[in-house]
């Protein structure tokens, strides 16, 4: 799931199977504000150890790992601006736009690549020291 959570933007990803501890929780470092474009980007991996990182308008804001995987046909409940573990909540109030679901994660460096050509898009760049690093 990507939604928002105390403030900060949130990835998370739960085994449903196991213990509530089966889960990797990542937030943003900073909150955000409302009335303001982010980018964000959650990349999983599974297998023997899963992995997840988070980045906001490009930026890597936390990665984790976990022992838990999903096989075949069971990572079946995806969720984009809410939780839905025993329902919906976490509700996210604005737009979500732009939501690409690849079959494999991106790098940090294509993340990065993906927001400074919105930025470049739409003619601003706040911050423009992510894009010329």
């Amino acid at each position: 799931a990507l939604m928002l959570y105390d403030g900060k933007i949130m990835a998370d990803v739960v085994d449903a199977r196991a213990t509530p501890d089966d889960d990797i929780a990542l937030f943003s470092q900073d909150s955000v504000n409302s009335g303001t474009f982010y980018h964000a980007s959650m990349a999983y991996v599974g297998g023997a150890t899963s992995s997840m990182t988070l980045s906001v308008d490009g930026l890597l804001q936390g990665s984790g790992t976990d022992t838990f995987s999903f096989g075949a046909g069971e990572f079946d409940i995806a969720s984009i601006g809410a939780t839905t573990n025993s329902g919906l909540w976490n509700l996210f109030n604005g737009l979500i736009d732009e939501v690409i679901i690849y079959n494999e994660a991106l790098s940090i460096e294509t993340n990065r690549n993906h927001f400074c050509a919105l930025e470049a898009l739409a003619g601003t760049n706040p911050l423009s020291s992510v894009c010329t690093d």
